[in-house]
């Protein structure tokens, strides 16, 4: 993960980690992906942001 784009898709749901970032980009979560990254993303002491559109 460390030198490669890895993309994992589930549903209609995209989960993108760039190499040498720290984060992770979810595009088109539904409510029941995203509640898990938020309980993860709690668990691991980070959050989850969502921009208002």
């Amino acid at each position: 993960m460390k030198k490669r784009y890895v993309y994992i898709m589930t549903g209609e749901s995209m989960i993108l980690s760039e190499p040498d970032d720290t984060h992770l980009t979810v595009f088109n979560p539904d409510p029941q992906l995203l509640e898990l990254i938020r309980q993860i993303a709690s668990g691991e002491g980070l959050f989850v942001w969502q921009p208002v559109f």
